[in-house]
């Protein structure tokens, strides 16, 4: 669908950006892998079994025009990768959050939303003078003929990194012929003094296909 994605597995460049964790969540660090690249789902199991991992969060980043795509798991607090990597609180301003259950939906984010370009006007155009993207609304990707329904617009801040449509993981994967494929994961640790031993274990993993630094922020 997307000729300029290529489905490339191994050389990662890993970046792990250390952030501080709120009263619930222990630290957390941000891994990528290089661009245009790709990881196996299957290099989730062996990050949770380094020891001192308490969560892993999978994600899948598209570079698509005009906006980029990121497939999320739906249930959790949302969080996306900005340009460089590192985790950004999502906020939800108008509908819902993406749910288990959702398969064509999507979110829209403020930039995208403001904008109003790049998709076709959802089906029967815009009912009422009504805006594409309002919550309920339809559209589909350049290339598909799936109608993807909008659940909601959100924010983040900078709002420059709002410039993005979430969809489910797998919706994404789907969409975009990447099944079982992911390019982030934000790996919660269970205290800062394991930081440095997480790191360290992903290192191990990746080998010298990649490089792990840790930020303190």
């Amino acid at each position: 669908m997307l000729s300029q994605v290529k489905r490339v597995v191994g050389m990662f460049i890993l970046a792990g950006a250390v952030v501080a964790g709120s009263a619930e969540a222990g630290p957390s660090i941000a891994v990528r892998a290089g661009p245009e690249q790709f990881m196996d789902e299957s290099v989730v199991d062996q990050v949770k079994a380094i020891r001192g991992v308490v969560k892993v969060e999978r994600l899948l980043f598209i570079n698509a025009q005009p906006n980029d795509v990121i497939g999320v798991e739906p249930g959790r607090p949302l969080r996306i990768p900005s340009s460089e990597g590192k985790p950004l609180e999502v906020k939800i301003e108008t509908g819902r959050e993406l749910k288990g259950s959702d398969k064509n939906a999507a979110l829209m984010g403020l930039k995208v939303y403001r904008e109003q370009y790049g998709f076709k006007a959802p089906m029967g155009g815009m009912m009422h003078g009504g805006h594409p993207f309002e919550p309920g609304s339809s559209f589909a990707f350049a290339g598909s003929q799936e109608r993807i329904r909008v659940a909601g617009t959100f924010s983040v801040e900078p709002e420059s990194e709002s410039n993005r449509v979430l969809l489910p993981l797998t919706t994404a994967q789907r969409l975009f012929s990447a099944p079982g494929k992911i390019t982030h994961l934000f790996v919660e640790v269970d205290d800062r003094e394991n930081v440095t031993k997480v790191v360290d274990g992903i290192r191990t993993l990746i080998g010298d296909r990649g490089d792990v630094a840790a930020q303190q922020k």
